[in-house]
């Protein structure tokens, strides 16, 4: 189904209904937005495309240039909620917040924006780069430029340096989203880094002389005992932010060298990413929906440690949620906020996750999440639910033949079998390509490679993207992309790097060839896919097998693909693909 974005480009007569199908089967390539494509292939620019919205939805355009956000205005609407929608928040009237959206026929938009400000929400469109430029100036420490160099805190007032650097860490965690915090004791200083994408990034440093008043700070602010330096201890603390502040979970353990802090973000996120958004293509969209269909039987969310295991699993439980059925998550902590899920972080209510499922039979609900299996009481309490409701779990192992393996370890009922899975779904996580500044990476694979610049802060990377393979019940089917695959496809499609690949995949397979548009296996002299209708190439002038596009000869007939009926004026054939066919 075509994005209304399109279709309200077309209708205006903006686009040309080839053009069109033209931006949809690269954003398929790409999982960008479709108006970053049509933009980028130079269909239509910025500001047409947004008052061209403006005319068809009946909303005022805004050139944030002329009008510039009110900053009591902005800080209603938290950086990150506003960088994801790409959305700023312009003036308040009374309890009517007037915001200025990029795309405003995002579904989830209103809901999001107005369940966190509280406001009826007044939309109007504005350019996607004009909403950016006006974020770098309106919030804090926003200008896009570069991140902070590592600050190193030194002046004559030790308590005041430990303040900064203890306040200066913490807000840097609440600013850039970082879900943990690591405080470390270093030959000569003390090292404090933040989790952000994935990646420990360096922040702030301070004489190691200062160590035992940082911790014993941070202690006090957790309810912790600043006076035990060697035991292991757990608090809590929360850090004041605009919309109600941010939870942290603090574990202290002392080291050789001195003591060490891992903070753990534990307020939920209010806005669940689609499985679009998360970069699933179509046909892995389509097969795991059939598993979310199903009425019973265990579908297992794989992958190592930080892969986006919870991430996903939030996506799909969101779009169970939405159709109706009752969902019931048993999860330590909570990191989503999914609506109409009735959420239970267990560590509150003093449980194991063991314990919580043995409450699950006087629960109602349709659908179980169980956030962990971690342990064999857990899993075996787990397959036995699975006999008669949807499971939905997250296995923390490298690869779906390693749950295989732990289950088939597990000493677990009869019906609690292999047998009893509705599917697996294998994730990993790497970091998106800059698309302002990658560059074609010089050899014959097609792919790209990190560069650099402003907008990345000079890392050539913005972001995570997801790599996946979904496989209903235990064994894969035929058509079916695996992990690797995916994770090729996305390379050449520029949205990743081969660094990536070889961070996180310990094999890269032999892919085989996948539809742009929507992620399907095809075979190689394939003209078409068979699942969505797309073109694979040109098809040779004589046999009409498939050609690739630095073939001279076609090795299927052995003539030159210079040469056909179709081609007398005897020039070499200019071969394109894949792209849209016409039916």
């Amino acid at each position: 189904m075509r994005e209304r974005l399109g279709e309200c480009l077309v209708q205006a007569g903006l686009l040309a209904e080839a053009d069109l199908l033209r931006a949809l089967e690269e954003r398929g390539r790409t999982g960008e937005r479709l108006g970053a494509v049509i933009a980028r292939m130079r269909l239509a620019t910025e500001e047409q495309i947004a008052r061209t919205l403006s005319r068809q939805l009946g909303l005022p355009y805004l050139d944030l240039d002329e009008e510039m956000p009110d900053p009591a205005a902005v800080e209603l609407i938290p950086r990150d909620l506003a960088a994801q929608h790409e959305c700023i928040a312009v003036r308040r009237d009374g309890d009517t917040l007037t915001v200025a959206m990029a795309d405003p026929l995002r579904f989830s938009l209103l809901h999001d924006l107005e369940s966190t400000t509280r406001l009826r929400i007044h939309q109007a469109v504005a350019t996607p780069s004009a909403i950016l430029a006006a974020m770098r100036t309106s919030y804090p420490d926003t200008d896009g430029e570069s991140r902070p160099e590592t600050k190193r805190v030194a002046s004559t007032d030790a308590s005041a340096d430990v303040s900064r650097f203890v306040d200066g860490l913490l807000e840097r965690a609440v600013r850039d989203t970082a879900t943990e915090i690591h405080i470390d004791v270093l030959a000569g200083s003390v090292r404090g880094r933040c989790r952000i994408d994935g990646v420990l990034t360096e922040v702030m440093r301070i004489a190691a002389s200062s160590q035992q008043d940082v911790f014993a700070q941070l202690k006090k602010m957790a309810g912790m005992d600043a006076g035990e330096r060697r035991q292991p201890q757990d608090g809590r603390l929360r850090v004041a932010a605009a919309r109600g502040g941010v939870d942290f979970r603090v574990f202290t353990i002392g080291t050789a060298l001195g003591e060490r802090a891992v903070l753990t973000r534990l307020t939920p996120r209010t806005s669940v990413p689609s499985l679009e958004e998360l970069g699933m293509s179509a046909v892995a969209i389509d097969a795991l929906q059939k598993c979310l269909r199903q009425r019973r039987g265990m579908l297992l969310i794989v992958g190592p440690r930080r892969s986006g295991k919870t991430t996903l699993a939030a996506a799909a439980l969101q779009e169970i949620a939405a159709s109706g059925r009752g969902v019931v998550s048993y999860e330590d902590p909570v990191e989503y906020v999914i609506p109409g899920a009735h959420q239970i972080p267990i560590a509150d209510a003093g449980l194991t996750m063991a314990a919580a499922l043995r409450t699950e039979a006087h629960d109602a609900a349709d659908v179980v999440f169980v956030g962990e299996l971690g342990d064999r009481e857990t899993a075996a309490l787990a397959f036995e639910i699975a006999q008669w409701r949807l499971v939905v779990a997250t296995l923390a192992c490298e690869s779906r033949a390693a749950a295989l393996d732990w289950i088939a370890a597990t000493p677990l009922e009869s019906a609690a079998s292999a047998g009893a899975l509705v599917g697996i779904v294998t994730t990993e996580l790497v970091h998106r390509l800059c698309a302002r500044c990658r560059r074609d990476d010089g050899s014959n694979s097609g792919m790209y490679s990190p560069v650099g610049c402003g907008e990345c802060d000079h890392t050539g990377y913005r972001g995570r993207i997801g790599l996946f393979e979904v496989v209903s019940g235990a064994a894969p089917t035929p058509g079916t992309p695996t992990l690797s695959e995916d994770a090729v496809s996305k390379a050449r499609s520029g949205l990743t790097s081969a660094d990536e690949l070889r961070r996180v995949l310990a094999q890269i397979e032999t892919a085989r060839t996948l539809c742009a548009r929507c992620g399907a296996v095809v075979a190689s002299d394939y003209i078409a896919c068979p699942t969505c209708g797309a073109s694979l190439g040109v098809p040779c002038p004589h046999c009409g097998r498939t050609l690739q596009a630095d073939w001279n000869f076609c090795p299927y007939c052995a003539r030159s693909t210079a040469e056909g009926p179709h081609n007398k004026g005897g020039g070499r054939n200019r071969i394109r693909g894949p792209h849209v066919s016409g039916s």
